[in-house]
């Protein structure tokens, strides 16, 4: 089983809680949660990656879930890029507002058509 999460950090738990249900439903042997290194926004750029990895810790040190359950989810991060200009570059605050303006700007030109 995969859940791939992207914006919300706050959630992490859950997916593992999810993946929990799956396993114990017997529809999943495992479950991988995959989550980007830089989730970039508005204001900042968000490694969702160390967030799992906490939570994961977390679950373990505060809600007391067996190690053998935590092994049976595994988290993986990657690192998002934006094609732009003929290159890849590494996705960020600065290429998300960018692409929010670019986005802006198309839109009113429809609009004053």
């Amino acid at each position: 089983m995969l859940e791939i999460e992207k914006a919300n950090k706050k959630t992490l738990w859950f997916d593992f809680i999810k993946l929990w249900v799956y396993i114990e439903a017997g529809q999943a042997h495992a479950g991988i949660i995959i989550v980007p290194l830089n989730y970039a926004h508005r204001h900042g750029v968000w490694n969702l990656f160390d967030e799992a990895v906490r939570c994961k810790y977390f679950l373990k040190r505060f809600a007391n879930v067996p190690e053998e359950k935590l092994r049976l989810v595994g988290i993986i991060g990657y690192e998002q890029q934006i094609f732009r200009d003929g290159q890849y570059r590494n996705w960020n605050s600065n290429e998300f507002n960018l692409l929010k303006e670019k986005a802006k700007s198309t839109n009113k030109a429809k609009q004053n058509q």
